[in-house]
């Protein structure tokens, strides 16, 4: 396709005709030649910007890309408003329902992590290799005593915990949007004082927010001493978003309130309470007792 092989997107009759898109193009040769503003300049595209483009092959811009109302759209010099025919608008990327993870940490996975994690120091191993695991394993237990992502821990601040009220205010990693978590129980609290009296910066849990990749060798030499499959493409493997999962489903099955549970974990929508809970062995026997007193003490006849 030409440089001026452009024609006008806009749809409502006479601009479709034949003889009207040729008027088009000509006008655009004549603009090219004479250096005359188009209406990309007004959008901030440089000439030399959408030269380069087009001697690319690459596609200048589409009505659908800018964000205008209609109305303002069709009352444009319709000789100024050009887009390549060939070029589709962007079609966002459907979501992908059967994504979620199906995995949650069990009771005994629990305690047998966090006591390889825990465990006093090991055959061979340095002092200071022996209190980074430690470490590593307080900042796993504070994630499923508060179903926190490892971003919104490693981004709590000094100034963003109330020790009275026992609360504390958190960025959250997706949408940057704030949450408060709390009153948080005793363990909780001893984890945020320990990692706040050692930390020599503004955040608690890390020095710049980033997270360390030896904190996930760690977590995973862990789960292969306690005998528990670790990581995404490991079958049935375990990774530590899943305490974000484990975390709601066992606030669920306390019988802690959905909004309640939204509200801490720090949704805007109600169907991610269902999309983060998980059935378990727990709720389908509490299920079946249910389920039991329905019609199952009746007396035959």
């Amino acid at each position: 396709m030409s440089d001026v092989d452009l024609a006008v997107s806009l749809s409502p009759k006479p601009y479709e005709s034949g003889e009207w898109q040729s008027m088009a193009r000509e006008r655009v040769k004549q603009g090219k030649a004479e250096g005359n503003p188009t209406f990309f300049d007004r959008l901030g595209w440089p000439q030399r910007e959408i030269e380069t483009r087009l001697k690319k092959g690459l596609p200048v811009l589409h009505l659908h890309d800018i964000s205008l109302d209609g109305g303002f759209v069709r009352s444009l010099p319709h000789e100024r408003v050009y887009t390549r025919l060939t070029d589709p608008p962007r079609v966002p990327r459907p979501k992908i329902v059967d994504g979620r993870r199906e995995r949650i940490w069990a009771e005994d996975e629990i305690e047998r992590i966090l006591g390889e994690l825990f465990a006093p120091k090991l055959e061979d191993e340095q002092v200071q290799a022996a209190i980074a695991r430690y470490r590593v394993g307080r900042k796993v237990q504070f994630c499923l005593l508060n179903g926190l992502r490892h971003s919104e821990m490693n981004l709590v601040a000094k100034t963003s915990i109330n020790w009275n009220a026992r609360t504390v205010r958190i960025r959250q990693g997706k949408t940057g949007n704030y949450k408060v978590i709390g009153p948080l129980g005793p363990t909780s609290l001893a984890i945020l004082r320990e990692f706040y009296d050692q930390s020599k910066t503004d955040l608690v849990f890390s020095r710049t927010g980033n997270i360390n990749p030896k904190f996930y060798r760690i977590l995973r030499e862990a789960c292969e001493r306690a005998g528990v499959p670790y990581g995404r493409n490991t079958p049935n493997g375990l990774v530590l978003h899943d305490a974000r999962h484990t975390a709601t489903t066992h606030l669920l099955e306390s019988n802690v309130s959905p909004k309640t549970v939204q509200e801490w974990m720090g949704w805007s929508d109600k169907a991610f309470v269902l999309y983060y809970s998980h059935a378990t062995k727990k709720s389908r026997e509490e299920a079946g007792r249910t389920l039991e007193e329905l019609a199952g003490n009746k007396k035959l006849a």
